[in-house]
């Protein structure tokens, strides 16, 4: 059922205009948030604990109706990927902090490309290896073969090399960071059984250890990177500073403190844009 509305939303989200298509997105996200009971509530837990954390004082309904609209928005970006060009990237795309990629590309470095379920992530990535940036990435596949299928097309339109997070994409990574190709993960939360359990805006998450161990081993920097939706629906890139690694004696000692300094850059950009980060576990 769900690749059935995918497919009819690919269908619309190419012959329209994109304000159209945003105001029909906008629609559907608010039919979502009165009748959507379960996914309302699991919104609503998390942004409260983040809220209490950051000492925000939101509306906690406005707040999750906006994260809906805002996932429902992120899905017709990424159904119009393959009207991206480069062209219309460099006209309205901009990309803050692209320096630090570029000077760390022109040092020689091996580079982990760290995001999380926030913004446009999926986005992201396409309009970077669009840009011409070599480009590995590790990424779910989604039950559905057919929804998955959708999913990598857009991806390899860009040149994108995606891998499931086993064995092989862990290879993969290796040996796409020895090529010098940027390796894009997602190190916000953890969906297998691994991970590392910390204290992150209130709540106790897992979150993945390995972009922490493959940037220990391969001495690898880490370039935290978000694409963020501003209120007029524009998109923009941000690239942080690259992180070293701490490399003691104690491996899992540095996997954790590298692991909570990734956090903690990608938590300046959650706790800025409460309504862009997509918990919905």
């Amino acid at each position: 059922m769900l690749y059935f509305w995918y497919s009819i939303a690919i269908f619309i989200t190419l012959r329209l205009p994109l304000k159209l298509c945003y105001q029909i997105a906008t629609l559907l996200a608010y039919l979502c948030y009165l009748f959507n009971f379960r996914l309302r509530r699991i919104i609503r837990q998390h942004q409260q604990f983040l809220l209490q954390a950051t000492k925000q004082n939101l509306n906690i309904n406005t707040l999750t109706r906006n994260t809906i609209v805002n996932f429902f928005k992120y899905l017709v970006d990424f159904f119009r990927v393959p009207k991206l060009t480069q062209e219309y990237i460099r006209l309205h795309i901009p990309i803050y902090g692209k320096e630090y990629l570029d000077n760390a590309i022109a040092e020689g470095k091996r580079i982990i490309f760290l995001s999380g379920h926030f913004g446009n992530w999926e986005l992201g990535a396409i309009v970077v290896a669009k840009l011409g940036y070599r480009m590995t990435v590790i990424a779910l596949d989604h039950p559905d073969k057919r929804v998955n299928k959708l999913f990598l097309y857009r991806r390899k339109l860009a040149g994108i090399k995606v891998f499931s997070p086993n064995l092989t994409g862990v290879r993969e990574c290796y040996r796409a960071l020895e090529a010098k190709r940027l390796v894009g993960l997602i190190g916000d939360l953890e969906f297998g059984p691994g991970g590392i359990e910390l204290e992150w805006f209130g709540e106790k998450v897992r979150v993945p250890k390995g972009p922490a161990m493959l940037a220990r081993r391969t001495d690898a920097v880490v370039i935290p990177a978000v694409m963020i939706r501003q209120p007029n629906d524009k998109l923009e890139i941000h690239l942080d500073p690259p992180i070293e690694s701490q490399k003691t004696d104690n491996p899992e000692a540095d996997i954790v403190a590298n692991t909570k300094a990734y956090l903690t850059a990608l938590g300046k950009y959650i706790e800025r844009y409460p309504d862009q980060w997509y918990r919905f576990r």
